[in-house]
This record gives C-alpha cells, sequence and structure tokens, in this order.
C-alpha cells in the first residue's frame, strides 16, 4: 500500500490559482452571464481574503500582534497576507476563523476564489436521461414562465429562484423537473447539479444533507481538505462558491425543508427545482418559492400515454376499455406505464380482458380506501405481481430487500437463494412486465413506487425468518464478492477464510485479472458500502466486522470515504460492543487512511495509533507494520521526515521477521521516499531500486507503478526530467494495464510537469487534461491542482510567464 501522493502546499496551490483569474457578470439582452477576468495585480484573488482579514481585526479592535498570539501565525505573515504580497492558505483562514469567531466566513471566502478560478469549459452536468415526456404540455409552459418571469427581476433579487413541486407518489414529478431541467439547461452556463435526496425511498433513511454539500462542494473544485465539517459551514461554503454564478440544482424527492434549504444558494442568477411527496410550505414563506402540485394525468394525456406505449391502433379499436383501464390507473403515469407495458408485451392480451382483471383486484383493494389514489395504484401493481409466476413475484418483492439503488443478477440470486440462470431468467420477466428497469446489462433498479409495494407485499407474503435468511445471505454475498475481488487485486494479502457464506458460495464472481476485480469494485462501490452499514444495522456481525477488512487495500487504493465513512464509523461500532480488537484495529487503520487522504492528520494519527495500540495487546505482528506505515504517512504528511522513517523501519523489521517479502517490498519504498524529502538522492534511489525489483518479481503492478513514480520525485528533485520522463512512462504503463485511474491520473498530473519542465506544453496540456477528466470521474479534490496547472498555461500562451509545479 504505497502513498500516492504528491501534494503542494495550500499556499502553492493559492499561488498558482492567484495569477488573476476572477469571475464578472456582464450583462446584455437582460441575460447576466459569467465571463472571466484576467488581472495580473497582486491584489486579485486571495488578497480578497487578506483585505477582509483586516477589516474583521480592525472591527475586533485587535493590533497584529494580537492577532498573530491568537492564531499563532507571525506579525509579518499576518501583514503580507493583508497587504496581498503573501497569499492565503486554507490554514490561515481557518485559523482567522476561529481567532475572530467569524463562523467560518474566511474559509467560504477564500473556496469561493478557488472555485472561480475554473475555466468556464469544466461545469457539472449531472441530470440523468430524459425518458419521452407525454403530455404536461400545460404545465411544462406554466413552469418555463415562471422561470422566465424570475429571470427579469434578476438586478433585484438575493437569492435563486426556487420552484418546489409536490404531488403523489407516482404523478411524475422527477419526470417533470428533468424535463423542465432539460429545457432550461442552456440558461445556465455554469452547469447542472442533481441529486435524488432519498426522502421516501422504502428501507432506506434520506441522504444527509452533510453528505450532499460535500458532494457538491467537490463537484465545485473544492478540495476535500478544505471541506469544512458541520452542515452550517458547508452550506455557508456552497453559497460562497456560487456567489455570481448562473447553475441549475435538481433536488428530488426531498423528505423536508430542513433536508433542502442548507442547499440553496443566494445567488440570483442560479435556479433550483424542488421535488417531494409533501408540499415544502416553507420554502415559499421564507425562500420565495413557487409551489407547484403535480396532477395526475387528465384523462386524454393518459389515453396519450397508452397509445405511445401499446400504440394508437390497439386503443383506438377498444375506446371503452381503454377508458376504463386509465380510470383504474387513478391518472398515475407509474401505474399506466406498468399496465400498458402488461398489454403491450403480449399481443393476445386485449385491453378488454385486462380492464376486466383490474376491475376484479381494483373492487376488494379499493373497499378499504375507496377515496385514496395509492390504493388504485396498489391495485394495477397487484394484478402485475398476481400475473407472474410464483418464482418471478417472489423475487420482485426479495429485491425490496436490497440496501441499494441498483443490483446486478449475483445479488438478486442471493436474496431469493437461486442460481444465476434461474434469477437471470426471472429478471427478464419482471424487465417485461416493467416491473424494473434494467439500467445496463445485467443491472437493474425499481421505481420507487414499486419498490415501496414490493417492501409491503415481502412483510406480508415471507416469514419474517426467511426474510432474516434472504438478507444475511445477500450481505454475505458481498463480502465474499469482495473478497475475491480484494484477493484478486491484492494476492500477496493473506486472506481468512469465509465459512458463514458456504451456501451463497456456487455465487462466488470470477474476475479474469485485477483489472476486471477493480471495474466490478467500481460499479458495486456504493452498494458495498450500503451492505456493510445495513450488516451493522442488523447485527450481522460477521459481515459488520468483515467488510471493511476484505476491503482495506481497495479503500486505500480507491479513497472512496463520502460513501464510506459512515458505514466505517458503524461498523467500528459493533466491533467495540461485542470486543473484537482486531476488528476494531482494521477498521481504526481504514479510518486513519480516510482522515489523511482528507488532511485530518491530527485524527488520523489517534486512529493509527489507537490501531498499533490493539494490535500490540493482540501480538498482532502483522498488523501492527500497517499502523507504523500509517504512523509513517502521518508525519510525513506533516514535513517530520526523520520520526517518519523510524516508523517506516519497525515496519521494514517486522515484515523482515515474518518474512513477508511484499510488506518488506513496500516499507522499503516508504523509507525510500523519506530519503528523497530530505535530499539523500543517493540512499534514496538504492531503496527504492530494491523495492521495485521485489515487487516486480511478485507481479504486484500497482504497487509496481507507485514506486517507479517515486523514483520519478528523486528525478525530478535533482533536475533530471528525462529520466523523470522516463520513470513516469514506466509507471503510466502499469497503472493503463492494472486500471488502476487514480494511479494513472496521479502520474499524468506529474507527468504534465515533467513535459512542462521540458518545454513541452502541448504534452503538458494534454496529459492534464487526461488528468483532470479521471480525477473528476472519481470525485478526487486534486482535480482542482490539475485545473489551476491547465488554467496556468492557458495564460502562459497568453503571454503571462509561469513556471511549472
Amino acid at each position: 500500500m504505497l502513498d500516492l501522493s504528491y501534494r503542494r502546499s495550500g499556499q502553492q496551490l493559492i499561488s498558482t490559482t492567484s495569477v488573476g483569474i476572477d469571475w464578472g457578470i456582464e450583462q446584455g439582452d437582460g441575460v447576466f452571464a459569467l465571463s472571466r477576468i484576467t488581472n495580473n495585480d497582486k491584489n486579485s484573488a486571495t488578497s480578497v481574503v487578506g483585505s477582509e482579514v483586516r477589516a474583521l481585526r480592525n472591527a475586533a479592535g485587535l493590533s497584529l500582534a494580537d492577532l498573530a498570539k491568537l492564531c499563532h501565525f507571525s506579525v509579518g505573515h499576518i501583514s503580507n497576507v493583508e497587504h496581498g504580497t503573501k497569499p492565503a492558505s486554507m490554514d490561515f483562514a481557518r485559523a482567522c476563523d476561529e481567532a475572530l469567531e467569524t463562523g467560518g466566513k474566511l474559509v467560504g471566502l477564500l473556496a469561493a476564489q478557488l472555485q472561480r478560478a475554473q475555466p468556464q469549459g469544466v461545469k457539472p452536468a449531472q441530470l440523468p436521461p430524459l425518458r419521452r415526456l407525454v403530455g404536461r404540455v400545460e404545465l411544462m409552459r406554466t413552469l418555463q414562465a415562471t422561470l422566465d418571469r424570475d429571470r427579469l427581476d434578476l438586478v433585484n433579487s438575493t437569492t435563486a429562484q426556487l420552484i418546489a413541486l409536490d404531488g403523489p407518489a407516482g404523478v411524475g414529478k422527477t419526470t417533470i423537473a428533468v424535463g423542465l431541467a432539460h429545457l432550461v439547461k442552456n440558461r445556465f452556463p455554469d452547469g447542472v447539479l442533481f441529486v435524488d435526496l432519498r426522502g421516501y425511498a422504502p428501507g432506506d433513511r434520506p441522504i444527509d444533507t452533510n453528505d450532499v454539500l460535500e458532494d457538491f462542494l467537490r463537484v465545485l473544485g473544492v478540495r476535500t481538505s478544505d471541506i469544512p465539517s458541520t452542515p452550517d459551514r458547508r452550506s455557508a461554503m456552497l453559497r460562497s462558491v456560487l456567489a455570481g454564478a448562473r447553475l441549475l440544482l435538481v433536488l428530488d424527492n426531498a423528505a423536508n425543508i430542513e433536508q433542502v434549504r442548507p442547499l440553496i444558494p443566494a445567488a440570483a442568477g442560479c435556479a433550483v427545482i424542488v421535488t417531494s411527496r409533501r408540499r415544502l410550505s416553507g420554502l415559499a414563506v421564507y425562500d420565495g418559492a413557487h409551489h407547484m402540485t403535480v396532477e395526475p394525468f387528465k384523462d386524454n394525456e393518459s389515453l396519450a400515454l397508452l397509445r405511445d406505449v401499446i400504440g394508437a391502433e390497439r386503443v383506438n379499436a377498444e375506446p371503452e376499455a381503454a377508458e376504463r383501464i386509465v380510470a383504474f390507473c387513478s391518472g398515475l403515469p407509474i401505474a399506466l406505464r406498468v399496465a400498458a407495458e402488461r398489454i403491450a408485451g403480449h399481443r393476445h392480451l386485449t385491453l378488454t380482458a385486462l380492464a376486466d382483471e383490474l376491475a376484479d383486484v381494483d373492487r376488494r383493494l379499493d373497499a378499504l380506501s375507496p377515496h385514496d389514489a395509492n390504493e388504485a395504484v396498489r391495485a394495477v401493481f397487484s394484478w402485475s405481481v398476481r400475473a407472474l409466476n410464483p418464482q418471478a413475484a417472489r423475487l420482485f418483492t426479495l429485491l425490496s430487500l436490497h440496501p441499494g439503488k441498483h443490483f446486478g443478477v449475483e445479488a438478486a440470486a442471493a436474496l431469493a437463494g437461486s442460481d444465476l440462470v434461474e434469477t437471470a431468467r426471472l429478471l427478464d420477466v419482471l424487465c417485461s412486465g416493467h416491473l424494473l428497469e434494467e439500467d445496463s446489462l445485467r443491472r437493474y433498479h425499481f421505481h420507487d413506487l414499486l419498490r415501496a409495494y414490493a417492501a409491503e407485499r415481502v412483510a406480508v407474503d415471507e416469514p419474517s425468518t426467511e426474510v432474516s435468511k434472504s438478507v444475511s445471505r445477500m450481505l454475505c454475498w458481498y463480502q465474499l464478492a469482495a473478497q475475491t475481488a480484494s484477493a484478486v487485486m491484492s494476492p500477496q494479502r493473506p486472506q481468512e477464510p469465509l465459512d458463514h457464506c458456504e451456501d451463497i458460495a456456487h455465487l462466488r464472481p470470477v474476475f479474469g485479472s485485477a483489472a476486471d476485480a477493480r471495474r466490478w469494485s467500481e460499479v458495486e462501490l456504493r452498494n458495498v458500502a450500503s451492505a456493510a452499514m445495513r450488516a451493522a444495522e442488523l447485527d450481522v456481525q460477521e459481515v459488520a466486522l468483515g467488510l471493511p477488512v476484505v476491503l482495506a487495500d481497495f479503500l486505500y487504493w480507491r479513497k472512496p470515504w463520502t460513501a464510506w465513512m459512515r458505514p466505517l464509523a458503524a461498523c467500528l461500532a459493533v466491533a467495540h460492543r461485542v470486543g473484537d480488537l482486531a476488528a476494531q484495529a482494521w477498521i481504526l487503520n481504514n479510518l486513519g487512511n480516510a482522515h489523511l487522504d482528507q488532511r485530518r492528520i491530527e485524527d488520523a494519527s489517534t486512529c493509527y495509533a489507537e490501531a498499533l495500540d490493539l494490535r500490540r495487546r493482540t501480538n498482532d505482528a502483522r498488523g501492527q507494520l500497517w499502523s507504523h506505515i500509517g504512523l509513517g504517512r502521518a508525519l510525513q504528511a506533516c514535513g517530520q521526515d526523520e520520526p517518519a522513517a523510524l516508523h517506516y523501519v519497525q515496519a521494514q523489521r517486522i515484515s523482515a521477521e515474518l518474512n513477508d517479502r511484499w510488506a518488506w517490498a513496500i516499507t522499503t519504498t516508504y523509507i525510500g521516499d523519506t530519503h528523497r524529502a530530505r535530499g539523500q538522492h543517493a540512499n534514496a534511489l538504492h531503496e527504492l531500486e530494491q523495492g521495485v525489483a521485489l515487487l516486480h518479481e511478485l507481479g504486484d503492478q500497482v504497487a509496481e507503478s507507485c514506486a517507479l513514480d517515486k523514483i520519478a520525485d528523486v528525478h525530478r528533485d535533482r533536475g533530471d526530467w528525462a529520466a523523470a520522463l522516463e520513470y513516469l512512462n514506466r509507471a503510466l504503463a502499469f497503472s493503463s494495464s492494472t486500471d488502476d485511474q487514480w494511479g494513472r491520473a496521479r502520474t499524468l498530473q506529474k507527468l504534465g510537469h515533467v513535459h512542462l519542465e521540458l518545454g513541452d506544453q502541448r504534452s503538458a496540456r494534454s496529459t492534464w487534461k487526461e488528468a483532470l477528466q479521471h480525477f473528476e470521474e472519481l470525485g478526487d479534490w486534486r482535480a482542482l491542482d490539475v485545473q489551476a496547472d491547465l488554467d496556468a498555461l492557458d495564460l502562459t500562451a497568453a503571454g503571462t510567464p509561469r513556471r511549472a509545479g
């Protein structure tokens, strides 16, 4: 597990981005647009923060010496920042925020400056594809007109345009919101953000707004390490980042006002579309939202949908039956689609026969709640499920137990306790009846309303003991599959037998290569995190304590901490409760990696130290060496290379005692990197070349790529750019062959700097563009670094000198 990081300090990043890029507002033809402004004066960019520090300090009656004592920066440093002769770093902004009790104002202001340094060409475009929109012509015209009216008053407005759509489940709110967003997205040159808040997802809690804020800020270019931890500060930072921007946000399926309000920007050029099953009246009262209730289809719209799905000829041939079907479906598009797909898939099934069957079911259910549209929908779903064979109907209900939004054939087979061939056949049956949707080859998802109905049925149709067995099988399958993938990706890592997974052993996936295993891990990333969370909640101890262990290498390599922080904390709580010290140590080490990658170095050190203590108490020598490596990495991140080397030497000694050649090779490369950091280039190359030779012999191409990358760093520090280029190209070849997207992105980032030093701006630009694409796909904060380098390169081409990073 090599540390791939090659970071610049916050000050260096800011000095790179402070070459004078800012955003301005231009007005033309009544439309406001962001335009790029270049200004090479020292007082641009981070000097805005310096001016604010001076104003806040004076308002508080503090001298430079007073503030220096409070924030632990020198008088000279503060003075330089205030006067714009030195850029403000995030650490400086945080320290001044705490000293001046601003509530995070300076951090938000600095984050906004960093965001504004992004070029126009990079913008979020998160809208899902638009399903064919039938009907709703009048509603869409009204919504567009509402947005048009608000745009006329941008000068006087101080907040985003806000439209809140409410209505019952299945009425089509999401389709309308996404359709409207597609119609107007060109008005928002800074992009579109979309999130499903999962406010009413059955068996799942709504998404935490704090997590949404983190995701949005990262997409908008804020470093993970610079994102505050509290919701209030994250919300303030989002408002700062979007100040003056023109961006559209679609917040789908909100549970309540509290989930939405922190996500609303205070920028007149932005717009927000919210959907919820509840009328969020407070948004109108306090935020000026335009409320609109989405009504069920009118009869003519329902008939239009039937014609669209099954063909006008069949509807016109049985007009009375078509009208009865429309009545039974209560104008809900989801119910109409399910019914229509049933007819479309069976050319011998008449509309009259369908209407008669619906009437029989509908009368029984409707008697319980004759005025509830949801009961009519249940009638349609009930009829559709009754038409299935018993095996397909059972699978339909069991699938509601899956913790994620999307799933594959193997997870479905584990739930059903069946084999892959039969499960695949049953999934095809469910898709043909429009009870499931197939996203891509053998990947599926529910409509929320159908999932809710399936969840209702599983509670009635399946004994609780069978439900527990199904869930346990599924969770065990995720652990088994994750361990199988990990064994292929990290063949040197010892694996423990999973005796509790014997009954689903026939579903163990087969991976032909490490790249295949990584692709599976990427696709299932959030599902595996959800499985760990569900295992902790249901106290399925083997899975809750085992999943973080088998995935340790992948989590380190991939760094998917947004999805995994909460599951890791929940699994750690289970380990504490049952007194499993080994599991506690593994999970703490994972959390240490997470904190370190997010630049929370003190938290990382605490986790590593606690893990090391537990491993000493249990005489876990192998575990101790990884905790020593973690502590060494944390110390290196603080620039303490000599103490870090002591931990690496300890890890190397343990690996030698265990005759673990793989761990010895990795610790040796870490030792070499500490030599490089201290300017001991000959010693660094000696250690690193030993590590590379052994890793090559062992066949670990990912670790070898990381070590080659570190050798390139040595040559780069020595100014030997040709040698650095050679080693980076070798590292790039390995990361490409192993499908190591993160490693490829990091190597490309360094390669761009080497090309620039060699005078090849064209190659630098192309490699940085590819690195940017990879980092953005991974949601990694390093995209902002690459963005700044590309932007500075553009300025150089325009005549402004710059130095290579």
